[in-house]
């Protein structure tokens, strides 16, 4: 808290890096009036965002503007008449019974198994193998097109022994209304 005018306000501190490869650095204080919830709007550079705080709408923004979500993109492309969602991407990561919001979801091991072990491969290889587990689970191209909601959360890396696995997670599932 800060006095001002003779009067206490509360004031946070700000500090930012900028995206850029300068990396310059600039903080200063601001009035906490003139802050809102959420993220920032512009989510081109963000690398990853927390489905516990994000709206619906801001995840569907981040899957859309992320350039780290482009194989999150390829797979949503699959499934052209679907929409995702929020509460079901929780629920694809942490199979939380709140989240299910559909009775209906499919779950595949083979995916969960694919998505949470270590890999090297190129985005078109992951893509053409989440084909292959989704036609093995009867999800044809035919079939795709009718209207799911998906639960997805993907965090776009290649795995390395520089990652610790145990904090890396990825989810998949799909919804019928």
């Amino acid at each position: 808290m800060l006095r001002h005018n003779h009067k206490n306000a509360v004031y946070y501190r700000v500090d930012a890096i900028s995206p850029t490869k300068t990396k310059k650095s600039v903080s200063g204080w601001i009035w906490r009036g003139y802050l809102k919830p959420g993220y920032n709007p512009n989510f081109t550079k963000v690398k990853s965002i927390s489905l516990d705080n994000a709206t619906n709408e801001e995840y569907n923004q981040f899957i859309k503007q992320s350039k780290y979500q482009q194989l999150t993109r390829d797979i949503l492309a699959l499934f052209p008449n679907s929409t995702v969602s929020k509460p079901l991407s929780r629920y694809a990561l942490f199979r939380e019974p709140k989240d299910k919001i559909i009775n209906n979801v499919a779950t595949f091991k083979a995916m969960d198994d694919f998505l949470n072990v270590k890999n090297r491969l190129t985005n078109q290889q992951r893509l053409a193998k989440i084909k292959a587990i989704l036609e093995a689970n009867g999800y044809t191209a035919a079939n795709r097109q009718k209207k799911y909601v998906i639960g997805i959360y993907l965090t776009n890396f290649q795995w390395s022994d520089q990652y610790d696995t145990g904090d890396m997670h990825q989810g998949f599932v799909i919804g019928t209304k």
